[in-house]
């Protein structure tokens, strides 16, 4: 049976048990993965399912790409603002406007995540999503590291967060000159595992201008470093790799695991380019500087024979 009969099936179905939500989330799943992406119809499935069915679990982030798109013209925070107040008590629903809002309008994600936490204030995957959202808003947020401390060792929260932004879907051309250079960084490192230098370039420029703003957060200074020290080992720079290695070789946070990822790319491109000198630079810095066996066996275990 084809994917085309699949879907007619479910819609087939879906005509006669309309409160079946288990076969609109099916055909959701199906039309998305078949290829037909932000259509009409879609949208209206999610939008029977907000009005309808708010309080149940469903994959409410991934559907947010849905209405993402410039000038879209669906209002889904009024949406989501009507179930609520017609269940103001109902924590599922402020949870879920929270989830799906998040890319899209990050302000009032906040407000339902503060609902749900003076609901459950214990709830550690409530606390998380409020730093997120926090963090998404602005990137030297003290309230969001304050969580953030509060929940994992130091050591960690770096590799939190990256790992949260790599997993959002969020359209690239919503990052101007005014996000912040981790949001930046992470699009531009993306970027460059994928090849699209272009891309690449682009947002590696956005991050140099940004990085003129007197910034004391190393949460945002070494990854946006990391990626001007790629660009200019990419680009056989050598005085810019020298003075951008310097950059990161004075950063307090040198040599923290979560770190080391962004920083192999570097290596690898300055061996590549026959920088050895300063590849070998950075290597001794994080060896020197770290004491923590993983990175030590990561760093050591670099296969970089293929690049000589």
């Amino acid at each position: 049976m084809s994917v085309k009969q699949d879907i007619e099936d479910l819609e087939s179905q879906l005509k006669i048990t309309p409160d079946d939500l288990s076969l609109r989330i099916k055909l959701l799943d199906l039309l998305f993965h078949s290829g037909q992406l932000f259509t009409e119809q879609q949208k209206q499935h999610i939008i029977w399912i907000i009005e309808n069915r708010s309080d149940a679990d469903a994959p409410w982030k991934e559907w947010s790409v849905h209405f993402m798109l410039p000038n879209e013209p669906v209002g889904i925070r009024a949406l989501w603002e009507q179930q609520i107040n017609k269940d103001s008590k109902n924590i599922n629903i402020k949870k879920h406007a929270a989830e799906m809002l998040t890319n899209i309008d990050i302000g009032f994600s906040i407000d339902c995540w503060r609902q749900v936490l003076r609901s459950s204030p214990d709830d550690r995957d409530v606390q998380e999503s409020l730093a997120f959202s926090l963090f998404l808003q602005a990137s030297d947020s003290e309230e969001a590291f304050k969580i953030f401390k509060s929940l994992y060792s130091k050591q960690s929260i770096l590799g939190k967060i990256r790992s949260f932004l790599s997993n959002l879907t969020f359209a690239p051309e919503r990052l101007n000159q005014e996000s912040s250079i981790f949001m930046l960084s992470i699009a531009a490192l993306n970027a460059f595992d994928i090849g699209h230098s272009n891309d690449f370039k682009k947002y590696s420029e956005a991050i140099d201008k940004r990085m003129s703003i007197s910034l004391n957060d190393r949460f945002d200074l070494h990854p946006g470093y990391s990626v001007l020290a790629l660009d200019a080992a990419s680009n056989c720079l050598t005085k810019i790799i020298d003075n951008r290695l310097q950059n990161l070789l004075q950063l307090s946070s040198l040599g923290y695991s979560s770190l080391v990822m962004y920083d192999f790319r570097i290596i690898k491109k300055l061996m590549k380019n026959d920088f050895r000198e300063q590849a070998n630079s950075l290597i001794e810095a994080y060896l020197k500087k770290d004491k923590n066996s993983e990175i030590r066996a990561f760093i050591k275990n670099l296969d970089l024979t293929e690049l000589s």
